[in-house]
């Protein structure tokens, strides 16, 4: 299927029956990594998340690329959320960062 992404990286993640936190996969999870800053924007809209969490940290991310030079960006980010072992989570003392 071509959707005109240019993806970095594309592998099978899981097979067939594997149960994911929303469903059970009837088929095959494919990932794929999105790195051009216009492609995630895109996927952001287009496609998104079903996670509300992910879906949430993609959109504040796409937002503070968007409006900030790198670095900035990067200190916001650090500033609204907290790396937690392999996640980050939103601080619960900040805004949204898309306020």
């Amino acid at each position: 299927m071509e959707m005109g992404y240019a993806p970095a990286s594309i592998r099978t993640d899981k097979e067939a029956g594997f149960t994911t936190n929303l469903a059970r996969a009837t088929m095959a999870l494919r990932q794929f990594t999105v790195s051009m800053q216009a492609d995630v924007a895109r996927f952001a809209g287009e496609i998104g998340f079903a996670d509300r969490e992910k879906q949430d940290k993609l959109v504040d991310a796409v937002r503070l690329m968007a409006s900030e030079t790198r670095g900035a960006a990067a200190l916001k980010w650090q500033s609204v959320y907290v790396k937690s072992g392999r996640k980050w989570v939103k601080r619960k003392s900040q805004l949204s960062a898309s306020s």
